[in-house]
């Protein structure tokens, strides 16, 4: 009896010296005043679209909040960190942040962006994790549905020999004279009509970068204000070219409204939101371009109004 209490008392004294060996770690606190919103836009896509996923945050004074971690991939979608967007303080004292990301899915079907969780540390230690839950996202294939049931290519078919009398062959010539010159005065009406007009939007925006230029003001140091100019010039021919209301919305308010109109293809706006999104992080960020980005920004501007212009097609 007694050598089995000696056993017992041991082995509680054992485990209170490994309980003190372990890390101590801050108790966590219910987060009072945190609000987390998420979203992504669009949630319907084709097999590669670019998904922009943005985490707002609203913290009370006095506790910081952690971005997620992650790898390459969250789920089934690969991920690319854009940064964070400048914090927002209100009146009563809390403060706003915004994470935003870029997801592509290369697979089809309905499937769902998990949810990510942002850390909170308060100023006495309390650690807490929150999230804003999960985002259904739908992705059809850029095949269409009937893709799938493509037949084999059927075999030449065999011509038997049949003799042209000379006179067919002069009618033939004759009717093809015709068939040219019909072709050559189409040709000419749709090179009239190809011809843009004075104000086309395209031809502004032209002559907007090439003003721009002009003032050479990133050998003069104003490289925000480059940026400035160059994303007013952009938002500005959208609103010509397409009727969307650019200039006095944010890039996330612009690409939705373009994905939900469908005025612009899945290239273009990826190429327009891929540059409106660097300039933001040069207009509010801080962040300080490198000069193949600034290079890059510009050519990425001529890119998008090239690809979008309205013009007759080629012949």
């Amino acid at each position: 009896m007694r050598s089995a209490l000696l056993n017992a008392c041991v082995i509680v004294a054992a485990g209170a010296a490994c309980a003190s060996g372990t890390e101590e770690r801050p108790a966590a606190w219910p987060p009072d005043g945190v609000s987390i919103a998420v979203s992504a836009i669009p949630t319907r896509v084709t097999v590669g679209d670019r998904i922009l996923y943005t985490i707002r945050v609203v913290v009370p004074h006095g506790i910081t909040a952690t971005p997620p971690v992650f790898g390459r991939t969250v789920g089934e979608f690969h991920i690319r960190d854009l940064g964070q967007l400048p914090a927002v303080r209100r009146k009563d004292g809390s403060e706003e942040i915004a994470y935003r990301y870029e997801l592509r899915l290369y697979e089809t079907g309905e499937k769902s962006i998990p949810p990510l969780t942002v850390a909170l540390k308060s100023q006495q230690g309390g650690l807490a994790e929150v999230d804003g839950g999960a985002i259904a996202v739908v992705s059809e294939s850029v095949l269409d549905k009937d893709a799938s049931d493509i037949k084999d290519i059927k075999p030449p078919l065999k011509l038997a020999y049949i003799p042209v009398a000379p006179i067919v062959w002069l009618f033939a010539g004759g009717v093809a004279a015709a068939v040219a010159l019909a072709a050559l005065r189409r040709v000419r009406r749709k090179r009239e009509l190809s011809k843009p007009p004075p104000g086309a939007p395209h031809l502004i925006a032209y002559e907007e970068l090439a003003q721009l230029l002009a003032m050479n003001l990133i050998a003069r140091g104003r490289v925000k204000e480059y940026y400035i100019r160059i994303s007013g010039i952009v938002r500005r021919y959208v609103e010509r070219r397409f009727g969307l209301r650019a200039p006095d919305r944010t890039t996330e308010e612009f690409l939705a409204e373009a994905s939900a109109s469908g005025l612009l293809d899945p290239r273009a706006r990826t190429l327009v939101g891929d540059f409106l999104e660097q300039c933001d992080m040069v207009k509010f960020a801080r962040y300080g371009p490198t000069d193949e980005e600034i290079n890059g920004a510009y050519a990425a501007a001529k890119r998008f109004v090239d690809e979008t212009m309205q013009l007759q097609p080629k012949v």
